[in-house]
């Protein structure tokens, strides 16, 4: 049996799902609302790629600003309860 040895570098993973999950579902969302549009005739079909890329585009903007401001909502609160020593918050 051989030995392992620990990597460099370790594996990272986040903690959640959710990002992905909701980036799955905006294109999904997405590109059945262009086909429904294409449909009724409110937008040509050459559109649809245009339209559905520029979607998820704005959606995973809207997701990383999101979860920017939120996490660094929770890290203020982590660095408000630790003592000074180990964590302040900068007026």
């Amino acid at each position: 049996m051989s030995k392992i040895e620990p990597m460099d570098t370790p594996i990272t993973v986040g903690p959640s799902a959710v990002p992905d999950t909701v980036k799955a579902a905006a294109r999904y969302v997405i590109a059945t609302a262009a086909a429904y549009a294409v449909g009724r005739g409110w937008i040509d079909a050459e559109n649809v790629e245009g339209i559905v890329t520029a979607g998820v585009g704005l959606v995973a903007i809207g997701w990383g600003l999101y979860s920017t401001f939120t996490r660094k909502k929770q890290l203020v609160v982590a660095a408000e309860a630790a003592p000074n020593s180990i964590a302040q918050v900068k007026p």
